[in-house]
């Protein structure tokens, strides 16, 4: 909640900003500092949505760069674990759980939000149900399950939440050519192909530290070991806190 203040106190004196992400938890005040500050916002200012320099979603962006899995019918995205274990703080004390510091899901898991834009570029939410629930005593959307259309056409199926007391990071894709999924829990990718058997396997690698170690390397070199820009930009961010406006209008 305070990124952009932050921001307008630091960006006179330095040439290079990565921000944790969300951008923020306000649209306005976001659009406001891009009105002011546009040369500076579009070139002096990245957000670390780190999950884009992950092996495997690099990997999976490759894949469907190459349009190898023929006709995408379906992607169904699942994240969640429990709040309660993700700090050695009361959870409920956290940014996490407090509407008013930027919490709920839809902010602290948008990194799903800003893959499937990355992924797809046009997506479309169709509908969305937000819930809170009884248990953690939060007053922001603990469980998001939404429904967008992609860009060729797809069902984008996504759930968020808080509440899982078995981690889950999962990206499932069916298409013409085959099956893809990717676990990003265990990291492990596994594609079926026609035939039904595993065309390949990339199974339990530590990819952990290796994913921020990129980002940075991009950030303070200007390039990583994938030899492609990963780097969400402030208008990529601007457009994650866009796409969360409207699925909360659609709830």
């Amino acid at each position: 909640s305070h990124h952009i203040k932050h921001l307008n106190d630091i960006h006179e004196i330095c040439n290079k900003i990565l921000i944790e992400k969300p951008l923020s938890n306000s649209i306005q005040a976001a659009e406001s500092y891009l009105k002011e500050n546009k040369n500076i916002a579009e070139t002096n200012i990245s957000v670390a949505y780190c999950l884009r320099f992950h092996p495997l979603i690099q990997a999976l962006k490759k894949i469907l760069s190459l349009d190898v899995m023929g006709n995408i019918y379906n992607i169904h995205i699942n994240t969640g674990s429990y709040l309660p274990d993700w700090r050695k703080i009361d959870y409920r004390e956290s940014v996490s759980a407090n509407k008013k510091l930027g919490g709920g899901v839809l902010l602290e898991l948008s990194h799903e939000l800003d893959l499937i834009l990355w992924l797809r570029n046009k997506i479309t939410p169709i509908c969305s149900k937000l819930r809170t629930t009884k248990e953690l005593s939060t007053d922001v959307e603990e469980i998001a399950d939404i429904l967008f259309e992609g860009q060729s056409g797809e069902l984008i199926s996504m759930h968020l939440d808080f509440f899982n007391k078995t981690p889950k990071r999962s990206i499932n894709i069916l298409a013409s050519n085959g099956n893809l999924s990717i676990d990003l829990i265990n990291n492990k990718i596994i594609h079926k192909g026609k035939n039904k058997k595993i065309d390949n396997v990339i199974d339990k690698i530590d990819y952990s530290l290796n994913m921020y170690d990129e980002m940075l390397s991009e950030f303070l070199n200007g390039k990583s070991s994938f030899n492609s820009k990963n780097l969400a930009s402030f208008n990529d961010a601007l457009r994650v806190l866009n796409l969360i406006k409207k699925i909360r209008g659609l709830s």
